[in-house]
């Protein structure tokens, strides 16, 4: 390969990039940030109910053994 051609790879894959960063502008960026906010939001919203309709054991195995657990409803 030419040290000319390798130069003309190079500006191809270098204006490549400059067309994607045009299409990177602020709004498009907002966008996805929102959007990737609210999909977490809503995961670690919807993980919390599951886990607080959960109900207590009524024993705790503990070192010492099986001793009630106060928290038990």
């Amino acid at each position: 390969m030419s040290e000319h051609h390798a130069v003309e790879e190079e500006s191809a894959d270098f204006l490549l990039m400059r067309r994607y960063d045009r299409e990177w502008s602020g709004p498009r960026l907002l966008q996805i940030g929102v959007v990737t906010l609210v999909i977490s939001v809503s995961i670690i919203y919807g993980l919390a109910q599951l886990g607080s309709g959960a109900k207590s054991p009524p024993y705790s195995l503990m070192p010492q053994g099986l001793i009630p657990n106060p928290h038990a409803r």
